[in-house]
């Protein structure tokens, strides 16, 4: 029986070497055949994690509360490779507007929250 952690590592290691279709397909019907649907967010987190600490390959979700143009998507893009050191980053923008203004960006290993709902959110942890 693999593991979900062997699965990740299959997974990081096929789509360092081109195969996306075939490593994708290959592990969307393991977890199918397994039963193990409800896994594939934790497998996917479990892949980005190994990519970051053995291929020094992040993926990056940053979310802004309004849309980035091209220029500054790059700019933050550069300035989070630059901070932490990364190797290679992919960085996929998103926008959601509940964040009322700041930035968040969740990385494979954590989450920075630098936005104004999650100051409030923060605060009112506090006062409770």
């Amino acid at each position: 029986m693999v593991s979900r952690t062997k699965a990740a590592e299959y997974l990081a290691n096929q789509l360092i070497s081109g195969n996306r279709e075939e490593a994708i397909a290959s592990v969307a019907y393991w977890l199918k055949d397994k039963g193990k649907i409800n896994e594939l967010p934790y497998l996917i987190k479990d892949a980005t994690n190994y990519l970051a600490i053995n291929n020094g390959y992040y993926f990056v979700v940053v979310t802004t509360a309004k849309p980035l143009d091209g220029d500054q998507q790059v700019q933050i893009s550069d300035s989070i490779k630059q901070k932490y050191e990364i190797n290679e980053i992919e960085t996929l923008f998103l926008v959601d507007e509940s964040l009322i203004g700041g930035i968040k960006i969740e990385f494979p290993n954590g989450v920075l929250d630098a936005s104004v709902r999650g100051k409030l959110n923060k605060l009112i942890e506090n006062i409770v």
